[in-house]
């Protein structure tokens, strides 16, 4: 990638770069699993069935998803300018990559969950959920408080000063993000039982009235309205997966460690408007650093609580 950059062949050389790596690494991978073990290409219409019948209602809810997540920018290039565009597409970045995150750890969860609730083990299964919803407690946040504090100044070091204003919006997409993390959580809980199709009606409303909101509003208050249009939509998906959840498993969760990095945020967010005058990073690490002692302080974080994750995981 590098190298047809700087050679500038232009962006498609770079996805054909990018696709040949990809080639290359599943080579790899079937070289030394085939060492492992047979593998064989087999057409089992059984599995097949099986497989199929679990995956469209997943297949289905992302493009729902898709709708109501990307439909806002695309509202927004057709009415306002490409400066408009741009001032919400960089925060918006920062969202989708903060995102993605989250899903790497839930995504270790999820086997443990599908193995838990397999073995009608429902004490366990609750008891991974929590864990995994105080794991996203811990990180969404102080990510809330941090960002409320220095949006601007993430932004101006992301992208440049012309992005000033994007700290503002930043602010409101951090809490859509929150609650993407917090309904992540509930989502993955909801596919370990099998339940993804109890969702799809509620994909279905919020793409619709999403859709409906971006198109009436985004025209008269610009990028406003699509940030907080977002901000409502991941707030309707966590409510209703939530709801399936709780239907299917009488789930609540305990809010105990909720509580505790509430307090341990809102100490942290006073020591870096303490820093502000200071750049970005050095303000993020002494956040952090508070953000981790006053939780240990609190026992949101224990060394009991870590030895039973690993243990979970184990």
């Amino acid at each position: 990638v590098l190298f047809t950059t700087n050679a500038r062949f232009g962006l498609i050389s770079i996805f054909i770069v990018s696709a040949l790596s990809q080639g290359i690494y599943v080579i790899i991978l079937y070289c030394y699993a085939a060492k492992i073990t047979r593998i064989r290409i087999l057409a089992e219409k059984e599995k097949w069935k099986i497989i199929i019948s679990r995956s469209w209602p997943i297949a289905l809810s992302i493009a729902l998803n898709l709708i109501y997540f990307k439909a806002d920018t695309i509202i927004l290039s057709l009415v306002k300018t490409q400066e408009a565009v741009g001032l919400y597409g960089a925060p918006y970045k920062i969202l989708e990559t903060i995102i993605g995150l989250s899903y790497l750890f839930l995504g270790l969860l999820l086997p443990l969950m599908t193995g838990a609730f397999a073995e009608n083990n429902m004490e366990r299964f609750k008891n991974i959920i929590q864990r995994g919803f105080d794991a996203m407690i811990i990180l969404s946040v102080p990510m809330v408080f941090g960002t409320l504090v220095l949006g601007k100044s993430i932004m101006v070091f992301v992208a440049g000063k012309d992005y000033a204003i994007s700290g503002e919006i930043l602010k409101v997409l951090i809490l859509a993000s929150a609650a993407i993390f917090i309904a992540a959580v509930f989502g993955y809980g909801i596919v370990a039982m099998n339940k993804q199709k109890q969702m799809i009606k509620y994909y279905c409303v919020n793409a619709i009235v999403s859709l409906a909101a971006y198109i009436i509003f985004i025209p008269r208050y610009s990028y406003w309205a699509a940030a907080w249009i977002t901000v409502f939509s991941e707030f309707f998906i966590l409510c209703f997966a939530f709801w399936i959840l709780y239907l299917n498993t009488k789930f609540i969760p305990r809010l105990k460690v909720f509580f505790k990095s509430l307090l341990a945020s809102a100490v942290m967010a006073m020591a870096i408007f303490l820093t502000t005058d200071m750049h970005v990073i050095f303000s993020l690490a002494i956040g952090v650093a508070v953000y981790g002692i006053i939780l240990y302080g609190v026992k949101g974080v224990t060394k009991e609580t870590i030895a039973e994750i690993i243990k979970i995981k184990s």
